[in-house]
């Protein structure tokens, strides 16, 4: 089964979602796009995904990271992880990167 990424508020980058989307599917991911921010007021229908891609806009906090079953990996798309409640991911065992 493939893993799923979930990119979020990723529609600034135009053409670049496109190209992204298309990369990551041949290396046999599961992919999709959400329009707004992550955080725990605005968590997606789907919230079955293994890895988050997010910008500084997404709060994600114990409650978000608790309310995200699946969640293996948060990647943030930005310097810096004062948006990412670090203990929590660490307690959930979840390793977070950035760029």
């Amino acid at each position: 089964m493939a893993q799923k990424i979930t990119f979020f508020n990723f529609n600034r980058w135009g053409e670049g979602k496109e190209y992204i989307g298309n990369q990551l599917r041949t290396a046999g991911f599961d992919v999709s796009f959400e329009e707004k921010p992550l955080g725990k007021d605005s968590l997606p229908a789907d919230t079955n995904f293994d890895i988050a891609a997010i910008f500084m806009d997404s709060p994600v906090d114990a409650a978000t990271i608790a309310a995200l079953p699946n969640l293996k990996f948060i990647a943030t798309l930005s310097t810096g992880f004062d948006h990412i409640d670090l203990a929590a991911a660490a307690a959930r065992g979840i390793p977070v990167s950035s760029v």
